[in-house]
Formats: structure tokens, C-alpha cells, sequence
């Protein structure tokens, strides 16, 4: 067993103790200021008056002590305050795991857990720290594997006083204690990886199973924070709230508030054609929960709908919000049936069903209720889009649901926000339905319930109505279907409305009428095909004309390849009504007729091809999409290698940097992944890449002198490419289809009136629904 311990000075009264523990590989402790070589001595020299000044403040009562200790290994992360375990929580994969402490009690405040080891979740990890308050005390322990996507949070671990984390390799254990800017790290390193070691990414991504604790002692002065509103009667619930609870900025913050009540009343009024409920669905994820509750009661309408609540298992601060806020929580608590995917969504399942017929009980004047999860950003018209679309569902007995969510809503691509749609696709991300849709439930243990509504859909010929231009976006990366890849590389890309709007022509979505506008627009198409690599994107269209346009597939690889040319990562097919795909390919209309299955299949050309079968074209148009993707995920990663010398290996200065990105892999688009690790050898001269196809190259890519190529593949042709390294050992067709999909999309203009979900967590307030929530004023004239 390996120990350390330290001395950290500090101005005035409180002084630091720090220690280390690990009982695998290397270990080493340090703290944000210090370096073990030369500043020992001079800690040192300091330690006599320093214990002095110690003993002096507690004897006066000016400081008092809060030990804090945590602990982690591969199956738990444990954090002890004062010597009671005060959070104890199973560790499930690699990762970064977050506890914040009130600074003077030493009690749990927040906690977080975020799978770094993919994308998206670093992002996350960024914006949960930064709505903490800076007196707080921050236990961060990263389980080995977390550093591999960890890149977008490390500016601000910097700034928290951060510095040996920037040593730490992928797969190598390290945890931090943070007060006041100063940081005090631990990190258990893993040996070299040997040069003959297959440095693959399930290699480099094997659990290590290394451990680390980390203990320091805190003196700190004596008294609460206190603002003050804190003494004002009416807001007791709310400082009550604050006092137990943190990363709620915009509640509990000292300057200017937000008041429920008043965020309520300033709230803009639309027209209310009837009452409909909106109900969140939600787990324990608070931050998850208060985030979308905050755009629901500020957006026009918010304070005219019902909110309820409906939460599985138990959240002590969901339900402190939702009394704040004054709504209506309900609880459902999953039945034992183990932990496989089939009862999770056998879960979901009966979530949904409960929350539809409780939430039409409670209420028995409405006919309609608004489902929401609170993994979503919505657009700011998202309660006046259901209120103009309402009536749909009394009029049209063919309509399931009214969608909020349209997943074919790509940003540039100049969708209309005042145009409806419908097809067969399950509703989802926030949907509005009558009892109609749960009267014929799945069966118990049938599985997800989305695609059993589906699945109705093609078997009754029924349809769901859903926006051109979604309103609203999926943020989770850790659900049970999506995980942070499917994220970045599919949900990130949608675009969603950003301002208020009106619908137009909304009776043109029922079904006599959709039928006789589809029959419209299929009489004057103009008949399109893909004919080489150069055609896919806007090219795909002639150019000059206005459209609309027509291919005909007649089997899944054409329909796949079209999907992949424009750039759309077809999960599986849906939004197609009459078996044509609708889509709004840069400001012109596309429809890809599915053939023998529609009834437009009539008026295909003798001899047709949309796509031509050759497995060079194909093979590129993949190519193509994997490379445009890996733009999505890439991202540096440090790994440890043999050091040059002793000094390089004491100071942990013995890394290089790879990067993980994307993999050709044909069956599965986005869960293949891949690492690039960066070799200093010149490029062989003697390599010709040109005459090979992807497969005969695959062997000696992983050889390539000037960097290697590592998949984790399920089929024989696979590679695995990045496009900013090079293209220097890749086949002429694989090497085009990187320099394409380097080049910027040649799109029209962004159009004002969308956003996405990348420029949601850029914007400096977090909060997309400025467009509207800059035009409340709340009145806290009495705090």
C-alpha cells in the first residue's frame, strides 16, 4: 500500500491536510499549488508555524474542522464526512462521479453521475459544476475509462484548481477534492501499454479495476450564507429548499431570484382553446427536471396549463420542486423484476399508461393530455403548438397523436415552422393524445411501447401529426435505448423552432386532405437518381429547379444509400405516409416512394435506378457518412507509453494523445467506434493504397508506419479512418469521400427561427427560450 501526506498552506486560519491511499499500481497526490519536488522543503520549514496558527484559530472558536474522505473502486464510490458515511453509491462503467458538500455542514447537496467514457456527457458534466455555488466542496472521482471523452469539461476543472488530472491517462483512476480554488488530486497510473499489446479500443477500454481514496481536512469559519430574501415568511419554502439543495442557480441565488409565483404571473398569455394537462415523465434526474420545468412555466401559456408530475422511484429534490412550483407529484415504483432491458421498458410502458389515465382522471373535464420527459429541450411555442393542433385529434379518428419531435428535422435545410406533417412514427420527445391511444395497450412483456404504436400504425393504416420543424430535442445520453454515441451522431444534429409561431393550413394534415396534397405534389415530380459520390448532399437535386422530386426505392440498400448520401442516419424508417418518405432536402421537396408498398409505385420509369448497384459507390457513400460522423465524436484522449526517462515517469509526463472517432463498420452506423493513435515514423513510401479495396487494406492499416488504424468490428469490411489525420493510406474512393466530407455543407443561410441542441449549450444562460424569457420582467421589488 502506497501513502502520501501533505501540508497545504493557506492564508489566515484554515489549514489543509490531504491524504492518499491506493493498493494497485502507481500512485501519486498533489494539490492545485504544489509540486512534491521542489516545494517540499519549504512546506516543511512551514509546518511548525503553521500548527501553531492551527491550534491558536480553534482555540478561539474562529475555525472549526470537516474531515472529508472518498473512496472508490470498480463496483462503489463511498464519501465519509467527519467519520459518517454521508453517500455510497454502486459505480456502473467509466466515468466521472460528482458529489458536491455544503461547505460547512458536510452534507450531500448534488450528485451526478456522467458516462465520459462517450460522448456528450462531458458537456454535461460542465454545466452541472458551473450552477454550484463557488463556496461549495467538490468530491470528483473519475472511474478508469472516464478520461476517454472527457475533453469539453477540462477548462473548467482548470479553472476549479485542477492540474493532476491533465496527467491522467485512459484508464488510470483519479479523484479530486475542491474548496476555494484549490485542489487536491489523486491518480493511481496503469503500467505502459507493452508495444506488442493489441491496442485495440476494447483493449485500451478494459475495465482496470484500480481503486483510490482521497482524505483532507478543512477549517472553515463558522455561519451559514445567508441572503436576504432568507428572512422573508413567504419564501421560507424556497430558502428551506436552497439550504438542502444546490446546482438550482436561478432559485437560490442571493441577487434577484426567481420566484415561482412571480415567474407565474409574468408568464405571456396565449389563447387557451381548451384545458390540456402536461405531465413530465421523470426519473431521479432533478437537474434534468428543473431544467425543462423552467422553460414549460416561463414560455407563453405555461402559466394556463396544468403541470403535473410524475415520478419513478423516489427524488427528494423533484418533489421539493415540484412543492415550490405548487404542482400536482405522483409516484410509481418499478415492480422486482430484475434489471434486464425487458423490465425497464416493460417500466416505461406502464409509466406512460399510468400517467395518461391518471393525469385524464384528475382532470375529468379534459379530453387531451400533453406527455413530456425531462431529458428534452423544448422550443418556446411548445404549449401553443398542441393548443392549435388540438382539434386535430377530434376531427381526424385516423390520428393516434400530435408529436412535438420530427426526426427528420435538419438544421440548414430551410424547414418551414408553420407547417405540419404526418406519417407513421411513434410520438415521441413530447406528444399529445386522447385515451384513444391506450384503450388497445401492448400486451404486458411485449417490449417498448413506442414501437407497439407503431406497429398499429402500419397494420390499421393510422398516423401520427408531427411539426416540419421539431419542437423539441433530446439532451440524454444515458437512457436505456441512447447512449452517448446514438446522441452525438443523430440527436445533436436535429433543429428545433426558436420563436413563437402560428401554424398554418392545419386541416391539411387530416387524412382526406394529406392524401389528396401528397396525390398533388406526386403529379408533378421530377424523377432523380444518384449516380456518383459528387451527387450526394445538395447535389443529390438538379440545379435550378424549384421540385418537387421523386426516387423510387425498391429495396432497403437504396432507400439505406439515400439516407446516408443526404446525410441522415436512418435508425429505421418511419415518417412516411403511404409508404413515401417526405423530406426537405436545402429548400426543395424529396419523396422516396417505397416500392412495391405504395400506391404512387404506378408511375416509376421501366427500368429505373435510383442508386446504382455497385459496391465501389456504395462502399464510398458509407465511407462518406462515417467520416461526416466522425466530425460529430472525435475527440483527443491521453494514453500512457513507455517513458524516456525516470523524470518523465515521476512527473507522469510519459503520455501521447490519440483520438477516438468513428469506424467504417457497415451493419452499425453508430455504435462502432475506433482509436487513432498518432505515430512520429515517417509515411511509408513503398504503400500504395489505391490499388486496394477497403478490405485488402485492412491488415496493413493496423501496420501503417505513419499512424495506425484499430476497430472494433463485427463484419470483415470494416476500417477505421479520420479524415484530420490524413488520407495518405487509403484507397482513392475511401480518400475523395474524406476530402467531401471535410468540406463545409453547401446550405442556404441558418435561418433564425431554429436552433440546435450544440448552440443551446453554448448560449451563456443555458436557457434557449431566451427569444422569449428575455421578454419577462420578474417584479421581486420586496426582496
Amino acid at each position: 500500500m502506497r501513502f502520501g501526506k501533505i501540508l497545504k498552506d493557506k492564508p489566515a486560519c484554515p489549514v489543509k491536510e490531504v491524504v492518499m491511499w491506493s493498493t494497485e499500481a502507481e500512485a501519486t497526490v498533489i494539490d492545485s499549488t504544489f509540486f512534491v519536488a521542489r516545494k517540499a522543503r519549504f512546506l516543511l520549514g512551514l509546518l511548525a508555524g503553521l500548527l501553531v496558527v492551527w491550534d491558536s484559530c480553534l482555540a478561539s472558536g474562529r475555525w472549526k474542522s470537516l474531515t472529508a474522505d472518498v473512496y472508490f473502486n470498480a463496483s462503489v464510490l463511498q464519501v465519509i464526512v467527519n467519520e459518517k458515511m454521508i453517500h455510497s453509491s454502486g459505480v456502473v462503467g467509466g466515468g466521472m462521479y460528482a458529489v458536491v458538500l455544503h461547505e460547512e455542514r458536510g452534507e450531500v447537496v448534488g450528485e451526478r453521475a456522467f458516462p465520459t467514457t462517450k460522448p456528450c456527457e462531458a458537456r454535461l458534466l460542465d454545466r452541472f459544476l458551473s450552477s454550484f455555488a463557488s463556496t461549495r466542496i467538490f468530491v470528483i472521482a473519475m472511474v478508469p475509462e472516464g478520461a476517454l471523452y472527457l475533453a469539453p469539461a477540462e477548462p473548467l476543472l482548470r479553472q476549479l484548481g485542477c492540474r493532476l488530472l491533465f496527467s491522467v491517462g485512459v484508464g488510470e483512476a483519479w479523484a479530486a477534492i475542491i474548496r476555494d480554488g484549490v485542489a487536491h488530486e489523486g491518480v493511481v497510473s496503469r503500467p505502459p501499454i507493452p508495444l506488442n499489446a493489441p491496442t485495440t479500443y476494447d483493449f485500451i477500454m478494459a475495465p482496470t479495476g484500480l481503486g483510490l481514496g482521497l482524505s483532507i481536512s478543512v477549517h472553515t469559519s463558522r455561519g451559514e450564507r445567508r441572503c436576504s430574501w432568507h428572512s422573508q415568511k413567504e419564501l421560507s419554502q424556497q430558502r428551506d429548499f436552497c439550504d438542502r439543495h444546490d446546482g438550482f442557480p436561478e432559485l437560490c441565488r442571493c441577487e434577484n431570484p426567481l420566484v415561482p409565483a412571480d415567474a407565474f404571473a409574468s408568464a405571456p398569455r396565449i389563447t387557451i382553446k381548451e384545458v390540456i394537462p402536461c405531465v413530465i415523465v421523470t426519473t431521479n434526474k432533478p437537474y434534468d427536471f428543473y431544467r425543462l420545468l423552467l422553460q414549460l412555466v416561463q414560455m407563453p401559456g405555461g402559466a394556463q396549463t396544468p403541470i403535473v408530475v410524475r415520478l419513478e422511484g423516489e427524488s427528494p429534490s423533484i418533489e421539493g420542486l415540484a412543492a415550490i412550483f405548487g404542482l400536482i407529484l405522483s409516484k410509481h415504483h418499478r415492480p422486482r423484476r430484475g434489471a434486464s432491458v425487458s423490465s425497464a421498458t416493460q417500466t416505461i410502458a406502464e409509466v406512460i399508461r399510468d400517467s395518461v389515465n391518471e393525469t385524464l382522471g384528475r382532470f375529468p373535464s379534459v379530453s387531451k393530455v400533453i406527455v413530456i420527459e425531462s431529458d428534452l429541450i423544448v422550443s418556446p411555442d411548445f404549449l401553443w403548438y398542441f393548443q392549435q393542433t388540438a382539434r386535430l385529434l377530434d376531427d381526424d379518428p385516423s390520428l393516434l397523436a400530435v408529436s412535438a419531435y420530427r426526426q427528420h428535422s435538419l438544421p440548414g435545410h430551410g424547414l418551414d415552422p408553420t407547417k405540419l406533417m404526418r406519417g407513421a412514427t411513434p410520438p415521441q420527445w413530447g406528444w399529445m393524445s386522447t385515451k384513444r391511444l391506450i384503450e388497445n395497450w401492448m400486451p404486458e412483456y411485449w417490449g417498448d411501447w413506442d414501437y407497439w404504436i407503431l406497429l398499429q400504425q402500419r397494420l390499421g393504416n393510422l398516423s401520427v401529426v408531427f411539426p416540419e420543424l421539431s419542437r423539441s430535442l433530446h439532451l440524454g445520453s444515458n437512457g436505456t435505448h441512447i447512449d452517448g454515441f446514438a446522441q452525438a451522431q443523430e440527436f445533436n444534429r436535429v433543429a428545433a423552432n426558436a420563436k413563437q409561431v402560428n401554424l398554418s393550413d392545419v386541416d391539411r394534415v387530416l387524412r382526406v386532405n394529406y392524401s389528396s396534397f401528397l396525390s398533388k405534389q406526386m403529379s408533378e415530380v421530377t424523377v432523380v437518381s444518384l449516380k456518383t459520390l459528387h451527387h450526394c448532399g445538395p447535389n443529390l437535386l438538379p440545379e435550378g429547379e424549384k421540385g418537387p422530386f421523386v426516387m423510387y426505392i425498391s429495396d432497403d440498400r437504396e432507400l439505406y444509400m439515400i439516407f446516408l448520401c443526404l446525410q441522415i442516419n436512418m435508425r429505421e424508417p418511419r415518417e412516411d405516409f403511404d409508404n413515401v418518405h417526405q423530406l426537405h432536402v436545402w429548400g426543395r421537396w424529396l419523396y422516396l416512394v417505397l416500392c412495391p408498398g405504395s400506391s404512387f409505385c404506378v408511375n416509376r420509369p421501366k427500368g429505373y435506378l435510383p442508386v446504382p448497384h455497385n459496391d465501389s459507390l456504395v462502399e464510398a457513400v458509407i465511407a462518406l457518412y462515417q467520416f461526416g460522423r466522425s466530425l460529430d465524436t472525435r475527440t483527443p484522449f491521453r494514453i500512457r507509453r513507455r517513458p524516456r526517462d525516470f523524470a518523465e515517469e515521476v512527473g507522469l509526463g510519459n503520455l501521447f494523445t490519440g483520438y477516438a472517432v468513428l469506424g467504417l463498420d457497415i451493419p452499425s452506423l453508430y455504435m462502432d467506434k475506433g482509436l487513432v493513435l498518432p505515430y512520429d515514423e515517417p509515411l511509408n513510401p513503398n504503400f500504395d493504397a489505391d490499388k486496394q479495396t477497403t478490405s485488402d487494406i485492412e491488415g496493413q492499416l493496423c501496420d501503417s508506419p505513419s499512424f495506425r488504424y484499430y476497430a472494433t468490428c463485427v463484419t470483415e469490411r470494416c476500417a477505421v479512418a479520420d479524415p484530420l489525420l490524413g488520407t495518405g493510406s487509403l484507397p482513392r474512393i475511401l480518400s475523395l469521400a474524406a476530402d467531401l466530407a471535410r468540406r463545409k455543407e453547401e446550405t442556404k443561410p441558418r435561418a433564425i427561427s431554429e436552433f440546435t441542441l450544440e448552440e443551446y449549450l453554448e448560449s451563456s444562460d443555458g436557457l434557449i427560450e431566451s427569444s422569449y424569457s428575455s421578454q419577462l420582467a420578474f417584479n421581486h421589488s420586496r426582496l
